[in-house]
């Protein structure tokens, strides 16, 4: 039976692939998850599925730089080689033993994603890569990369492809509006605990040991009494909103997509939007989120936004601001810039952004057309068909055989890449 390879740094996209066993089945498709620390292999295991330990290994490979951990410095420059050259090499031994006939690959841009990306590559393995859920009820699966790393980013004429009806597209409009001021109502600043992380002693026990291929996470007292002090620094802003204003959504320069999109930082991004509000004659609002992970970093921030006479502060959710908003900037938030278009509010992104490029009907085509209906949060399993959907993102000559003797789609024709648009991130 083909072979699926899927990676997992996390146990919510450890569930995720837990949920697509039995339609991968149905398909007649095999699945083994590759997870970095031996307590997700705990957890994989719990949950009766075949799961391995991406090992440690010394050896002269080093990761790029141009990798998520590299950019944040969360990881060493050993610490990500060893990673690198560990998921390269259980990677080739799981190519050995079965051979792999696709690799599943969360954003791909991180260090064990980047080393997938150059082995199969180098083996000649077809690989999806699935972007974090920006959209609920909707997953993106690509086999280039995922946001400006994305094969619609590098030719968003393959959305031509996949039509969507005006009326479907009104209809989603409706939805999104009703769930985003929905989601609006939930109080800003209330500390939501981190997520679970099953089995820390055996994290600790195996970094003591030399044998887990990252450090253990933070012990989670120490998460909670982070988030504790954000929340109560975010509780407290409660200036009042100006009539009219510019709308700034902060972003930290650990945000992904800033580290990895964006060639303006934090505080030059900062900078640039309260230019851009004062030569508008309006005054500022800057949206803090828990995106800040760090207080004493949040506490420096508002200390220094805090001269500014100009310069209002909230912890509100996202959508209400935008709404009333004259001008919105961000650097390349995914939701801000969704909300924006949405509701037709101008908008300056400063950094690189998928969402923002596409012209309308280009981003209905993305959002209903060439995303797939799976729910990343569901509790369901992922159903056969929805995985012959994002199968059907690869090129034809690239896709699995499946257990009924194709992966066949109506849209096979357009669905090849152009020279220079293979697999990257």
């Amino acid at each position: 039976m083909p072979h699926v390879v899927a990676m997992a740094d996390n146990v919510q996209r450890l569930g995720f692939f837990a949920r697509m066993t039995d339609g991968l089945d149905t398909l007649g498709l095999t699945l083994t998850v590759i997870v970095p620390r031996p307590a997700l292999v705990r957890e994989g295991r719990r949950r009766g599925i075949d799961v391995r330990l991406i090992g440690p290994r010394d050896d002269a490979a080093t990761a790029s730089e141009e990798a998520l951990e590299r950019r944040t410095d969360t990881l060493t420059p050993r610490q990500a080689g060893r990673l690198h050259a560990g998921t390269r090499q259980l990677l080739a031994q799981l190519h050995h033993e079965r051979g792999i006939a696709l690799l599943l690959v969360w954003n791909g841009r991180q260090v064990a994603g980047l080393a997938a990306t150059g082995f199969a590559r180098e083996a000649d393995v077809p690989v999806l890569f699935l972007q974090a859920p920006w959209l609920a009820g909707r997953l993106m699966a690509d086999p280039c990369g995922t946001h400006l790393a994305s094969s619609i980013h590098a030719a968003p004429q393959r959305l031509d492809a996949y039509p969507v009806s005006e009326r479907a597209y009104l209809r989603w409009h409706g939805l999104y509006r009703t769930r985003r001021r929905e989601s609006a109502s939930v109080p800003a600043g209330s500390p939501t605990p981190p997520a679970g992380s099953p089995g820390r002693w055996l994290d600790r026990l195996y970094t003591r040991l030399g044998a887990s291929a990252v450090p253990a996470p933070p012990a989670r007292r120490r998460q909670l009494r982070q988030q504790r002090a954000v929340s109560a620094q975010l509780s407290a802003l409660r200036d009042p909103m100006p009539g009219r204003y510019a709308l700034y959504i902060a972003q930290p320069d650990d945000d992904p997509l800033v580290a990895l999109d964006s060639p303006v930082n934090a505080a030059t991004a900062l900078a640039n939007a309260l230019e851009r509000a004062r030569a508008r004659h309006l005054p500022l609002v800057v949206r803090l989120g828990h995106d800040f992970h760090d207080p004493r970093l949040l506490a420096g921030i508002i200390a220094r936004l805090r001269q500014y006479r100009d310069v209002y502060l909230t912890a509100s959710a996202i959508y209400p601001l935008v709404e009333y908003a004259e001008r919105v900037i961000t650097i390349n938030d995914v939701a801000t810039v969704l909300d924006a278009r949405v509701l037709e509010r101008p908008l300056d992104v400063l950094g690189g952004s998928l969402l923002a490029a596409l012209d309308e009907d280009r981003l209905a085509r993305l959002i209903l057309g060439y995303t797939v209906p799976v729910d990343f949060f569901s509790h369901r399993p992922v159903p056969a068909e929805a995985i012959r959907e994002m199968i059907t993102r690869l090129p034809p000559g690239q896709r699995p055989a499946l257990a009924d003797g194709s992966a066949a789609a109506p849209e096979d024709a357009v669905m090849t890449l152009s020279p220079g648009m293979e697999s990257r991130s």
